[in-house]
C-alpha cells in the first residue's frame, strides 16, 4: 500500500542485502496488489525478482484512491468501467451464486485456512517478519476468522454500499 508515497519494493530489495541494481516492482490496487505483483513476477521467468505483498484495507476507505474514474458518468460510459463491487455482484448473479452461497463459501474457506495453519501446511511458504531487535512482528495472516458463522456474516454491512457513482 502506498499510503504515504513509499515504494515498498525498493527498500525490501535493499534490506534483503541485494544490490541496488536489482529491480523492485510495486503495484497499488488496494485489494489484490500482492497477488498481482507475484503473478507479474512469475510471468517474468527469465528475470530475478523478489516479490511479496502488503494489504492494508482498514486504512484506506473503499473508493478513496480511484479518482474520477468510478464517479464520472462520461468516463464510466465511454470505458465500460464497473467498480469492483459491481463487477463482483454481476459475476455472482450471472453465475447463479446467492449471497448465502458466497457466505457459506467464505465460512468454509476460513475454517479450511485455520485448519491448514494448525497442521503446518504454510510453514514452508510464509516467513516471520522480525524487527531490528530480533522480535517477531508478524508470522501469519492477522485476519483469520475460523470462528466465522453464516449468522455473523449475515449481519455485516456490504463493503460496497457506501460507493456512489453519482457523487
Amino acid at each position: 500500500m502506498e499510503e504515504q508515497g513509499c515504494n515498498l519494493a525498493h527498500p525490501a530489495v535493499l534490506l534483503l542485502g541485494y544490490d541496488q541494481s536489482v529491480s523492485g516492482f510495486q503495484l497499488d490496487q488496494a485489494c489484490s496488489s500482492g497477488l498481482n505483483a507475484v503473478n507479474m513476477a512469475v510471468s517474468q521467468v527469465l528475470s530475478v525478482t523478489i516479490d511479496g505483498g502488503v494489504v492494508s484495507m482498514p486504512h484506506v476507505p473503499m473508493g478513496s484512491q480511484e479518482g474520477a474514474l468510478p464517479r464520472d458518468p462520461a468516463i464510466i460510459y465511454n470505458s465500460s468501467f464497473a467498480h469492483q463491487g459491481i463487477g463482483t455482484d454481476l459475476i455472482a448473479t450471472r453465475s447463479g451464486f446467492s449471497c448465502e452461497d458466497l457466505d457459506q463459501y467464505a465460512v468454509e474457506r476460513q475454517q479450511r485456512t485455520a485448519h491448514s495453519w494448525t497442521k503446518g501446511h504454510f510453514d514452508n511458504s510464509v516467513i516471520t517478519v522480525i524487527d531490528d531487535l530480533g522480535l517477531p512482528l508478524l508470522s501469519k495472516d492477522e485476519y483469520l476468522r475460523p470462528d466465522a458463522t453464516l449468522e455473523g456474516l449475515g449481519v455485516l454491512k456490504s463493503a460496497f454500499d457506501t460507493i456512489s457513482l453519482s457523487s
